[in-house]
């Protein structure tokens, strides 16, 4: 992964390379704070679609992932195309670009009981019937796991 500012700022960068554990923990320090970014992926048509969604909790030896419904159509776009770009923006002006490659994860409880938290359950209602229930062995669960290619960023620093 390669982390670029397209800022002169204060941010402080690094003079030599910085390793890759490095720069994921550099990603996750300029978008801390930020829940929600705009998710885009590909239509088979061609055409972009970008869509609000929750950046979930980091997580060892993933760059990021995300919660979804199987009926979602953003799955089906990224089946069709995984390359991905996640967008986010601080109300301070600053902002960062990611580009990645999404996998979809279903049915792997272990995963998803990791990950779960009690915000999914407005994500995915009880139905009532016993087994769509909002709760980590809920079936229509869908996790979406992004490996960080590259990342843009511009940070004005601490002010």
């Amino acid at each position: 992964m390669s982390l670029s500012s397209s800022s002169s700022s204060a941010y402080p960068t690094a003079s030599a390379p910085l390793s890759t554990d490095s720069k994921i923990k550099e990603l996750y320090a300029l978008i801390d704070g930020i829940h929600t970014c705009m998710f885009t992926t590909r239509r088979p048509d061609g055409y972009l679609v970008s869509r609000p969604m929750e950046v979930q909790k980091h997580f060892q030896g993933v760059d990021l992932w995300f919660v979804t419904s199987i009926e979602s159509h953003k799955l089906d776009e990224l089946a069709g195309d995984n390359h991905c770009n996640l967008s986010f923006y601080k109300a301070s002006g600053d902002w960062v670009s990611v580009s990645g490659i999404a996998r979809i994860i279903q049915g792997d409880q272990a995963r998803i009981q990791q990950l779960y938290s009690a915000d999914w359950r407005a994500l995915f209602p009880d139905l009532g019937d016993g087994v769509h229930n909002g709760l980590p062995t809920d079936p229509r669960i869908a996790l979406i796991e992004v490996e960080v290619f590259n990342s843009f960023f511009f940070c004005e620093g601490p002010k």
